[in-house]
């Protein structure tokens, strides 16, 4: 057994530690929820054994040393990916989110 080291990139809302659909109990119910949010996701990612779980709209992840070239999201569409964060963060019970924004992680499992 060993362990992976990763770079992550996202665009989106981590969801907190102590909440339901960050969890292994809420796992039923953040993809309940997804399931009718087009263009919603999520990942985990972060230190071993400590991932952190995101609501995002984009990813993209690589392998340490590998380069990943991503493409920039066109501006316009802004405020909708904002907008349909926010609904899927409200579905989960969790309205006082922060503000979605770029996450670079460096995750290990």
């Amino acid at each position: 057994m060993g362990i992976w080291n990763s770079a992550v990139l996202l665009y989106g809302i981590p969801l907190p530690d102590d909440h339901d659909a960050a969890g292994w109990q809420g796992e039923e119910l953040r993809d309940s929820v997804l399931n009718h949010h087009d263009g919603i996701g999520h990942a985990s990612a972060g230190p071993y054994d400590r991932h952190t779980t995101y609501l995002c709209t984009d990813y993209a992840d690589a392998d340490m040393g590998e380069t990943e070239t991503v493409t920039p999201f066109d501006p316009a569409g802004q405020d909708e990916r904002n907008a349909r964060l926010h609904h899927a963060c409200l579905e989960l019970d969790y309205a006082d989110h922060p503000e979605p924004a770029w996450h670079l992680i460096a995750s290990q499992s």
